[in-house]
């Protein structure tokens, strides 16, 4: 007799935090928090962040609330003392600078002119970011994608580039 299977997909706002979570897991100074349902339609999780600078940086370029749908993720991020930081009034090319520093996906920020256009890069490492995610079209049921496409899909951007290294 075949066993049956119980099959059950995880919410897209669950993909959403395991992105987050993918983007900035692997820096030492960045924890962040799992996601729980705050109340109906309503979720959020923390960020807690070792280093003011980083975390007011984080702060600026990470959407504090997105909308999934009729789904609300609020994130917080929190400074050294857990306290709340300020927004960071900076350029955006150091925004992302401090935000990714020390993090081992990240390679460096660079700019560029095209005649009388300029252009500002983040650029990340040539790695495959994989995590598992109920995918159903992977045998394993992982995400797989490059952290250069999951900065553009979740961070806010006016005038930089997410690109991946040719090195």
């Amino acid at each position: 007799m075949e066993k049956e299977m119980d099959v059950r997909l995880s919410p897209p706002w669950y993909t959403y935090h395991r992105k987050v979570m993918a983007l900035f897991m692997r820096d030492p100074q960045v924890h962040i928090r799992d996601l729980t349902e705050l109340s109906e339609g309503k979720y959020g999780y923390m960020i807690l962040v070792d280093n003011k600078a980083k975390a007011e940086a984080m702060k600026a370029i990470l959407p504090q609330e997105v909308k999934i749908g009729n789904i609300a993720i609020q994130a917080t991020i929190l400074g050294p003392d857990e306290n709340n930081v300020e927004l960071a009034k900076r350029e955006e090319t150091e925004l992302y600078n401090t935000a990714f520093s020390g993090n081992p996906i990240f390679e460096k920020i660079l700019s560029r002119s095209y005649g009388p256009f300029g252009y500002n890069y983040c650029i990340f490492k040539k790695e495959v970011i994989q995590f598992w995610n109920d995918d159903l079209s992977d045998y394993s049921g992982n995400y797989n994608g490059l952290a250069a496409d999951i900065a553009g899909e979740l961070l806010k951007s006016e005038h930089i580039c997410f690109c991946t290294s040719a090195e």
